[in-house]
């Protein structure tokens, strides 16, 4: 188990630190036993890396940071309560793109049923569905966290999506994410 680990109460004390100092947003594992997310606050890739590596974990090498990428968070964040994350267990990252029909030369905000669709999607944050959403790397994909009972009733919920009717928009993959840090 991960408090078995040389130093889990090291790492554990720089993690938590990294979350009262307002740098780590979320955190936890995926369901898949390997992987871990962090969502932080950063002026950049270098400047995550440099508040990142002191931690012991990373120091002995028993965690790596495998990938460092931008996301501008566009939906949600004014609305989490992180004393309720952690109670919760549903939550799902769903990762989006555009789909068949986007246009290109046009942006985000031109495209067909914008309106609707940003409308939509402000819907499931009041709702409680979308913690968190935005584009990764300003392109074509979109990260959603999530709060659902399960994938299918989430997925039910995304398919309502107008631009998901217009093949504006696809899902990609969802994983179940454990968030231990908020």
């Amino acid at each position: 188990s991960l408090q078995e680990q040389d130093d889990f109460q090291k790492h554990a004390d720089f993690m938590d630190n990294l979350v009262e100092e307002g740098f780590t947003m979320l955190g936890g594992p995926l369901t898949d036993g390997w992987h871990r997310i962090l969502i932080v606050k950063s002026d950049g890739k270098s400047q995550a890396m440099e508040r990142l590596l002191p931690d012991p974990w990373i120091m002995q090498d028993i965690l790596r940071i495998s990938t460092v990428v931008p996301w501008k968070i566009l939906l949600g964040g004014r609305s989490i309560n992180k004393a309720e994350i952690k109670k919760q267990e549903n939550y799902y990252l769903v990762l989006r793109q555009y789909g068949p029909s986007w246009n290109y030369d046009l942006p985000r905000n031109h495209q067909e049923k914008w309106k609707e669709h940003a409308s939509f999607m402000e819907r499931l944050v009041d709702q409680g569905l979308i913690l968190l959403g935005g584009p990764i790397r300003d392109g074509p994909k979109i990260l959603l966290i999530t709060a659902s009972g399960d994938m299918k009733a989430l997925l039910d919920k995304l398919f309502e999506d107008p631009w998901e009717k217009l093949k504006l928009i696809d899902e990609v993959d969802i994983l179940k994410w454990t968030i231990l840090l908020a």
